[in-house]
């Protein structure tokens, strides 16, 4: 089983929510890879993570809204790079 991060649909400048869910890998399912550089240690940024506030890094908030389309949702296992 691995985690994976739903990204709910939304414009560039909406608010970024989205829900993790477990799933098997028996069950092949679909998902995309994002491995992504720290860069500053402490979280600046904060999305909206299972309908609660949750801080993130700057480059992780700058990649998953560049990645998130407006009409659907998106599934991603994500990777940080130390």
């Amino acid at each position: 089983e691995i985690r994976i991060l739903a990204i709910h649909p939304g414009d560039f400048n909406d608010k970024f929510e989205c829900h993790l869910q477990t799933v098997s890998l028996d069950n092949d399912p679909r998902y995309e890879a994002l491995s992504y550089t720290w860069g500053g240690q402490s979280p600046s940024r904060s999305i909206i993570l299972d309908g609660h506030n949750f801080e993130v890094t700057e480059n992780l908030y700058s990649a998953l809204i560049h990645i998130r389309r407006p009409g659907t949702q998106r599934f991603l296992w994500v990777d940080a790079n130390l």
